[in-house]
């Protein structure tokens, strides 16, 4: 349903009279729009239960409403020019805009603005892009260098007599190495005429194109990381394949990759098993998988959940004499997490056949196993002309944006099932 712009432009004038003003108009607007932060991070994020759709947002109403029925193509580009100019000045006596045409200048710019960050933030946000969701996400200001933790020896005496001094628990640093920062952005550009011939789809499509290009970026990185089409992993110096099929010497002593196929019941136990088996390099304590997640290629999205989510299980005995019949048997809490045709064709171009590939699944504590450091949540900022543009009748430019990395960091909490031998 189209938006009433009238509407929002006595929105703007209930801040203006008040002493919220242009930036309670602005917070107002992005809230209206869906647009939210993260309560920890402060990163955004899109409410889909929103009060405005920005698609049915006419910007040729938004124009006729805040700069006046007769706006042309040159209100539009002085509009955005002063905007640039004197955005970053308080309004004072005697400026060359006056304050109350200023203000509505503002007022359009801010509103075209907040329809630009909504648009791309849901494009950004699309249900198809999975990688935060198996990846611990952690806001951090450094770039490469090393994770570092502190490592005990898992000493203590098994008994104490009375009087006898507690052990002191030897303690040592480890690092985990960190890949060097990673960042990418888009630009997204409108002209005059998207609002003399309200272009509003014009605009929908570069944002989305924005949007979907970043976070695409986002997804190929954490994609290949967490199958290990990339290896990052090194610890204390020595660098070694995300799965392994056999142990290495400490601290790559791990096993978390074999062959077994997600066919049943058993496919699932033995990956536990063989991630379980794992242990602590440092304290020789085992490795627990309380509440695994399972992912699985899209073909495979059936054949998981029928193995999964069964109503009742039928076995035989070997002779086939004997039927059991019981009800769903997965004591474990597991969640199912279907991967998507971007991750399936990484494995493709990696020169994973079509046979083997579909056949591939992980299983673990992905958020222990994984984490993305990011230095720049999304964000859409706009960004000052050049003559180029002016040139090319643009009038507004934004830049979406995201710097981040994702990395392995303790691949003791991954298993990853194959269909094929991967040893080198």
């Amino acid at each position: 349903m189209p938006v009433n712009v009238e509407k929002l432009f006595k929105l703007y004038e209930q801040h203006a009279n008040a002493d919220t003003g242009a930036a309670g108009y602005r917070a107002q607007l992005r809230e209206m729009c869906g647009i939210e932060e993260d309560e920890m991070t402060g990163a955004p994020r899109l409410n889909r239960d929103r009060v405005i759709d920005p698609v049915n947002v006419s910007l040729r109403d938004v124009a006729q409403v805040f700069l006046g029925r007769g706006v042309g193509a040159s209100d539009i580009r002085r509009a955005f020019a002063l905007r640039e100019q004197y955005g970053s000045f308080a309004e004072a006596e005697g400026a060359v805009v006056l304050p109350s045409h200023f203000a509505r200048i503002s007022a359009f710019t801010d509103t075209v603005a907040g329809l630009v960050d909504a648009l791309t933030m849901e494009a950004y946000t699309a249900p198809e892009f999975i990688g935060d969701s198996l990846y611990e996400v952690k806001q951090e200001r450094v770039n490469g260098g090393k994770m570092i933790g502190v490592m005990n020896d898992g000493g203590v005496s098994d008994d104490l007599n009375d009087g006898e001094p507690y052990p002191t628990v030897g303690l040592k640093e480890t690092y985990i190495e960190v890949p060097d920062n990673q960042r990418y952005g888009n630009v997204i550009q409108i002209n005059e005429k998207t609002f003399i011939y309200d272009r509003t789809d014009v605009l929908e499509s570069a944002c989305k194109n924005a949007g979907t290009a970043v976070a695409r970026k986002k997804e190929l990185r954490q994609a290949d990381c967490f199958m290990g089409v990339t290896n990052t992993y090194s610890r204390d110096g020595v660098s070694n394949n995300t799965y392994l099929d056999a142990a290495g010497t400490v601290p790559n002593d791990y096993v978390n990759t074999s062959l077994n196929e997600l066919t049943n019941y058993a496919s699932i136990d033995s990956g536990i098993q063989v991630l379980e088996g794992n242990t602590d390099p440092g304290t020789g304590f085992e490795i627990t998988v309380a509440a695994p997640q399972i992912a699985v290629m899209p073909q495979k999205e059936m054949n998981a959940k029928g193995v999964l989510y069964p109503e009742f299980i039928r076995r035989g005995t070997d002779s086939g004499n004997t039927l059991t019949q019981t009800k769903d048997s997965l004591i474990r809490p597991v969640s199912l997490v279907v991967l998507t045709r971007v991750w399936y064709n990484r494995l493709i171009a990696a020169s994973i056949s079509t046979t083997n590939a579909p056949a591939r699944w992980w299983l673990g504590d992905f958020r222990r196993a994984f984490r993305y450091r990011q230095i720049i949540p999304f964000q859409v900022t706009s960004a000052p002309l050049s003559s180029e543009d002016t040139r090319r009748d643009i009038v507004g430019i934004w830049v979406a944006r995201e710097h981040g990395v994702p990395f392995v960091k303790e691949p003791r909490y991954s298993y990853m099932g194959t269909k094929e031998d991967i040893t080198p």
